[in-house]
């Protein structure tokens, strides 16, 4: 099982806070998500969507909510599908967070 404080950030964290979170990672899985105060997913982002907006912009201090991906893939937990997790798997997704709502 995951351990969630290795995979997430809350939406005040910073662009310089996430790279020290994905590179704690031993994995692949190299994805940090983001929370609000309430615990709930509002974004995700990889290394490489730090990589892209730190060449446009290299402030490190910038918030995370500046380089996050809202169209993050997610399964709900009254609906976990198989086929929809073998398709995450096919297009190279290895971390997939599991919502309420």
């Amino acid at each position: 099982m995951y351990q969630l404080e290795k995979y997430t950030i809350g939406e005040q964290g910073t662009v310089l806070q996430a790279m020290e979170l994905l590179n704690r990672q031993t994995g692949l899985e190299l994805t940090a998500f983001v929370l609000n105060p309430a615990g709930q997913v509002i974004g995700s982002m990889t290394d490489g969507d730090i990589r892209r907006y730190i060449i446009k912009n290299p402030d490190l201090s910038a918030n995370v909510c500046d380089v996050m991906r809202r169209d993050y893939k997610f399964l709900r937990h009254d609906a976990i599908d198989v086929r929809k997790i073998r398709e995450f798997k096919g297009k190279g997704v290895v971390l997939v967070p599991v919502v309420d709502e």
